[in-house]
């Protein structure tokens, strides 16, 4: 009977506290996150190739990964990392071996539905997704061209990007860092070659008022388009930036 956003602050309690893996345990034990999570709860006992997944089932390898969380990682982070999987429980498949084809996007839509529950803000709802969303991309970056470089590597959220990964194979058996490493390097490598771009001129808020919109995926559209005008020389003043998503409605 607890409001959504009274249930979000309780479990940002749990995810920022010292054992959150213990916390979780217990409201699966409980069946309580059959409740307030049930995507989350369904992923004890969906089994994963176990040539990449020694730790266990997609629930082992979120609870895994909840233990390596360090005091620099905040709520956003966390909230992604403890839903990045929940596609997994929807996307089982067994071909030549186990799959989960597409589980990315699947799990960053099914953060969606939780975090509105949840009464979460439009812009954390926004960021996780993009976390999710996004949380199998190492494997892209090395064979990009500079300016495709520039779209990721200055992007607002890439550092929480980079600590995602970074947990996600924290949570994995036998841990791996040497992709995310070469990642590190080539990110540190981009940004000393190339100066960082001034600072995003308009702010979500700012964007939903202007074009009168909700908080939703249209809001995070703009925001990607508007930083790709500004990445490219396009827009550099706050007005040509109203002008600029103006046009795109």
């Amino acid at each position: 009977s607890l409001s959504g956003n009274r249930c979000l602050r309780e479990i940002e309690k749990m995810l920022l506290g010292p054992q959150p893996e213990r916390a979780f345990e217990d409201l699966w034990e409980t069946r309580i996150l059959s409740f307030v999570m049930p995507e989350l709860y369904a992923c004890k006992g969906i089994a994963q190739p176990k040539v990449y997944h020694q730790e266990g089932d997609v629930w082992d390898h979120t609870m895994m990964a909840l233990k390596a969380f360090l005091p620099e990682h905040g709520p956003d982070v966390r909230f992604a990392l403890l839903l990045h999987d929940i596609g997994k429980a929807v996307t089982f498949r067994t071909k030549e071996r186990i799959r989960f084809d597409d589980h990315a996007p699947v799990s960053a839509d099914l953060a969606d539905d939780v975090l509105r529950r949840l009464q979460a803000t439009g812009n954390r709802l926004r960021k996780v997704h993009w976390l999710i969303a996004h949380h199998m991309m190492m494997g892209f970056f090395a064979d990009m061209n500079a300016e495709r470089k520039s779209h990721w590597y200055f992007h607002p959220w890439f550092h929480e990007l980079l600590d995602l990964f970074w947990l996600d194979i924290a949570g994995t058996d036998p841990q791996d860092y040497s992709l995310y490493g070469s990642i590190l390097q080539d990110y540190n490598r981009f940004l000393n070659d190339h100066p960082r771009p001034p600072k995003q001129l308009l702010s979500g808020e700012e964007i939903m008022e202007i074009l009168d919109l909700a908080p939703g995926e249209k809001v995070g559209q703009v925001i990607e388009a508007l930083h790709a005008a500004q990445m490219n020389g396009e827009v550099t003043r706050k007005d040509e930036a109203r002008e600029f998503i103006r046009k795109m409605v």
